[in-house]
């Protein structure tokens, strides 16, 4: 057995209200990287939305638009 941590999954959330990360003032708006846990906390406090909408799917928009 290994004592050694696995790296966690980093996602991309975008800021409700302005926020410091890593040191660096961040504003409402601005997309950050941070891993589930951070991402947890960062929703406990108001500062990202819980769940993100996904980008659109750009290929299936364009296929529409040409029909």
């Amino acid at each position: 057995m290994t004592d050694k941590k696995q790296p966690q999954q980093k996602v991309k959330v975008t800021l409700l209200k302005p926020h410091t990360h890593k040191g660096e003032p961040c504003a409402a708006g601005d997309k950050i990287d941070v891993n589930t846990r951070q991402k947890a906390w960062l929703v406990s406090q108001g500062v990202v939305a819980f769940d993100e909408p996904a980008a659109p799917d750009v290929k299936a928009i364009s296929a529409k638009a040409k029909e």
